[in-house]
């Protein structure tokens, strides 16, 4: 099994936001994985050793939803923490707000699954042009 190098640590910042989405998200019983960047940082950096730059500043986390409901509940659930704030013109991004920083962290929450339409392509719902593709053709 893959795992992180005690000499290589993940960041406290990134481990305490990972911490907070993984509890929301078995309280809600909703499936995610890390995904972007970080995901790939993490992987190379700190389980291989291989120093790459950061492109981001962000940590993405997609999230299996049946609806869009689901998606609001476990963006409010994070919000309701006190430990995020809602962004005002990104609609699957909230702040993790640190004593480290001034700037809140972004977090992306991805939603995948039911909100799906078509398949493999996930329209937020109250913009008009897809956010993301999933998967493959």
């Amino acid at each position: 099994m893959l795992s992180v190098k005690p000499e290589r640590p993940v960041d406290a910042l990134t481990i305490a936001v990972s911490r907070e989405i993984d509890r929301v998200a078995r309280d809600l019983e909703l499936p995610y994985f890390l995904a972007g960047a970080m995901a790939r940082d993490i992987l190379l950096t700190h389980v291989f050793g291989i120093a790459i730059g950061r492109a981001t500043r962000d940590v993405d986390f997609g999230v299996a939803v049946g609806n869009w409901e689901q998606f609001d509940l476990i963006k409010d659930r994070l919000i309701g923490t006190g430990r995020f704030t809602r962004a005002e013109k990104i609609s699957q991004r909230i702040y993790y707000e640190s004593h480290e920083s001034n700037a809140g962290y972004p977090v992306d929450i991805i939603p995948f699954g039911g909100v799906e339409a078509p398949p493999k392509i996930c329209k937020l719902h109250h913009l008009a042009k897809p956010c993301y593709k999933l998967g493959r053709s």
